[in-house]
């Protein structure tokens, strides 16, 4: 029985993003990626802190996590661009305040109860030097603070591949959601997720709403759209199908008059 693992903390993506993430790693798959992300196997996730745990201190660690999820609001970041290093496949995410804070609450709270360093950091200290090598000696784990590199991984190859993007969904903003929960879960090869510990809810914000004019025809139709991310999509890209308060629609960005936002609190 093992007596300590190597361990990831996380954010969780929303179902639909979690589907979208699933889908285009297996779209990749035929081209010889050492993995494809899938519900209850490979985890879809965006990395907080990765760390050795004793078992013995998971319950410890479930505890801490569960304290940060209840004083933290679910997040939001915006996609910047596809990335690839080392084989990685990425959509790369904006690092906000909010981020880094959830990432400075985590190791903080984790940090002193970890259980060394993975076999794979001790191996990085080998050659590390600078900011990396700090890192390592103080978190155990190389991306923290300014090395902190916001990401959801789709798969990964054992050598560079050139013309990638033209295998992904047109535009990377389409990977803009929401994050809403936090995870901890067994780490296995390639940064994968392969076993969940515990996850926990964080606090989900209603949904700002909108009222959109659109252009249909000679006329102009004027409804309500709740407003997650799937609308920051749509408004960037035209892709996204939006809940119209009659029904479902598809409409493209020039189908748009004006975008006014509904002041709920003046009901």
């Amino acid at each position: 029985m093992k007596t300590s693992i190597p361990c990831n903390v996380v954010i969780l993506p929303e179902p639909d993003l979690a589907s979208m993430a699933i889908r285009a790693s297996k779209k990749l798959e035929s081209l010889g990626s050492l993995f494809a992300l899938e519900s209850g196997k490979y985890y879809p996730h965006a990395s907080l802190y990765m760390l050795q745990l004793r078992t013995e201190t998971l319950p410890k660690a479930e505890q801490l996590l569960a304290d940060i999820a209840a004083s933290t609001e679910s997040v939001a970041p915006h996609p910047v661009r596809y990335y690839q290093a080392e084989g990685y496949i990425d959509v790369e995410y904006q690092k906000t305040h909010q981020l880094a804070q959830l990432q400075d609450k985590v190791v903080s709270a984790l940090n002193p109860i970890r259980d060394g360093m993975r076999e794979k950091d001790k191996a990085r200290m080998l050659e590390a030097t600078g900011a990396v090598r700090q890192n390592l000696e103080q978190y155990g784990y190389r991306g923290v603070g300014e090395l902190f590199r916001p990401h959801l991984t789709l798969t990964r190859f054992a050598d560079e591949q050139p013309d990638i993007e033209s295998k992904l969904p047109a535009s990377f903003r389409q990977f803009g959601g929401q994050f809403t929960k936090l995870g901890l879960f067994e780490m296995g090869d390639n940064g994968t997720c392969i076993r969940q510990i515990a996850d926990f809810d964080l606090i989900t914000k209603e949904p700002a709403r909108y009222l959109i004019t659109l252009r249909s025809g000679e006329q102009r139709i004027t409804g309500k759209f709740d407003y997650p991310e799937a609308v920051e999509r749509w408004l960037n890209t035209g892709l996204a199908s939006l809940t119209y308060t009659h029904g479902n629609v598809r409409i493209s960005p020039h189908d748009v008059v004006s975008v006014q936002p509904i002041d709920e609190k003046a009901k």
